[in-house]
């Protein structure tokens, strides 16, 4: 009898005979498909052996131009495409981000020059949910030694790539000076506890896996630590991230910060990750930096003062006459002081926003008068660079509930903004629009605007449109970072639009004030 040549063996699974084989819904067991093959002698062995790789493997064959001419039940169930949706498509329909053009690439041209190719895969279900397996992809040549068919033998080592993953992960964690614990998201028993926690607490880990994160400190209440998981599963919070002293087993306290996560990887078991780090130190640091800020504001604003007091009455004629010239040297000299006082200032109001201090009182303001007062107070660098403002306010008065020193403070650094970034003889316009529930004030310049990667990151701290040592506007980059603090504590939004070299406008939404609303605030 004629033995049945290995490059055949894929054609088998496509259009052999199928008497031996039983049919997708035969309730034939394996073993008794094997005991009917054998009986066939040796010729059934290439339908022993497909039977069993279909059984173990993940098989499909796709033609010369890589369409898929044959998949298998086991292919089906692990891509979640039907047989329909996947023949006459290539594999492309299961390719995922994990792997550069550069992998695909060497691939094809491995079987395209009839070799064989090997490696591992990370595929995508039509679920969306990645899955990895290791593959071996086979050309079958014809007599003159080009591929007319490729077969696909592929096993699935997504559990194998994940426990690869965990461990990397729980060394990274080991090395860490945080502590670090996991627990799953069910039961709430640990499951991973990092080495620098186990030191901490006096256990191992498997003191540790019989444990809860209640049964190990006492610094929450039940409904208070539930409360917080409560929020990550319900998807309420990304993360939760707080600060607590926490007793160690000798009676030590120690302040730290907990930052704890749900994490629900795909089709596996979701588990919570909390890292605990000691902020002594970094509590330390803050209360030097803010000695200093504290100090430098006193030291600083002292000879500040007098320093205006000086140029003030020179410029009075205290002295006697003074020359235009000099008076002009006297003008610089008095803008460098404000200058430098409003530095001192960004540098004390950014101190006050990280201690929580943004804003001291609430009242009813009327925003449309918060915005001329700080038109005025910006007035001088409006004359200075010739640049026109036009306010489109409205008829009567507009209230919202806040800080008016510091929605006006607000207000004159978006300003003042839009004067340092505009062109000469430019203008801004600032418009107030009253919404059902909200308030809109929008700030725009035609000056030269910020690219792309400066716009992106605009409200955060020492952020400059231009960072070099030669820019034309001075300051430290806190202005617009203090801006958003301040809106974002009344409740508010603000955005930035910007393009370059065509202007900026920044958007600032507050909450309408009702008069019931009022009244409930002044109550307490």
């Amino acid at each position: 009898m004629k033995k049945k040549h290995p490059e055949s063996i894929s054609k088998s699974f496509s259009d052999r005979p199928n008497a031996a084989a039983p049919a997708a819904d035969s309730p034939v067991s394996d073993q008794e498909f094997l005991e009917a093959s054998s009986a066939g002698g040796e010729t059934q062995r290439g339908d022993i052996l497909a039977h069993v790789l279909n059984q173990h493997a993940i098989v499909s064959v796709a033609d010369a131009k890589g369409r898929i001419t044959y998949v298998n039940d086991k292919c089906v169930e692990c891509s979640g495409y039907s047989k329909s949706e996947l023949m006459g498509n290539d594999h492309r329909i299961l390719k995922s981000d994990a792997h550069p053009p550069e992998f695909y690439a060497e691939m094809w041209r491995t079987i395209v020059g009839g070799k064989t190719w090997t490696g591992e895969i990370k595929n995508i279900k039509k679920t969306g949910e990645p899955y990895w397996v290791k593959a071996t992809i086979v050309p079958r040549l014809d007599g003159a030694g080009r591929p007319v068919e490729y077969v696909s033998i592929r096993t699935d080592i997504s559990r194998e790539k994940a426990a690869e993953e965990t461990r990397a992960q729980q060394e990274t964690f080991d090395l860490s000076d945080a502590e670090v614990y996991m627990f799953w998201a069910d039961t709430l028993r640990f499951f991973y506890v990092n080495k620098k926690a186990q030191e901490y607490w006096r256990l191992d880990s498997a003191e540790f896996f019989q444990k809860t994160p209640l049964d190990v400190t006492n610094e929450f209440k039940k409904e208070e630590f539930l409360e917080v998981l409560n929020s990550l599963t319900s998807g309420e919070k990304q993360n939760v991230i707080f600060r607590r002293n926490m007793t160690s087993p000798e009676g030590m306290k120690r302040p730290v910060e907990f930052r704890v996560q749900l994490v629900n990887p795909d089709g596996r078991r979701a588990r919570f990750i909390t890292i605990i780090s000691d902020m002594s130190e970094t509590l330390q640091a803050e209360k030097a930096k803010s000695e200093f800020i504290a100090n430098m504001n006193h030291e600083l604003k002292t000879p500040l003062t007098t320093l205006k007091g000086a140029i003030d009455l020179l410029k009075s004629g205290y002295a006697g006459d003074i020359p235009e010239k000099a008076l002009n040297l006297f003008r610089v000299a008095d803008r460098s002081r404000i200058r430098l006082e409003e530095l001192i200032g960004d540098l004390l109001d950014a101190q006050a926003i990280e201690n929580g201090q943004t804003i001291s009182s609430l009242e009813k303001v009327d925003l449309s008068q918060v915005i001329e007062d700080a038109i005025g107070v910006v007035a001088g660098p409006f004359k200075e660079k010739d640049v026109r403002v036009f306010f489109f306010g409205t008829e009567g008065p507009v209230w919202v509930i806040g800080d008016r020193h510091r929605l006006r403070q607000a207000m004159k650094n978006l300003l003042s903004n839009a004067v340092k970034f505009s062109i000469q003889r430019g203008k801004v316009e600032v418009s107030l629009h009253v919404e059902e529930e909200t308030v809109l004030v929008l700030i725009k310049d035609y000056g030269i605007g910020m690219p792309e990667e400066v716009r992106s990151r605009v409200f955060e701290k020492f952020t400059q449109a231009d960072m070099s040592d030669r820019r034309a506007s001075g300051g430290a980059g806190l202005g617009l970072s203090i801006v958003k603090a301040i809106i974002e504590d009344h409740g508010g939004t603000i955005e930035c639009d910007s393009t370059s070299g065509k202007g900026t406008m920044f958007s600032v939404a507050l909450k309408k004030c009702q008069d019931e609303e009022y009244a409930l605030k002044a109550t307490g």
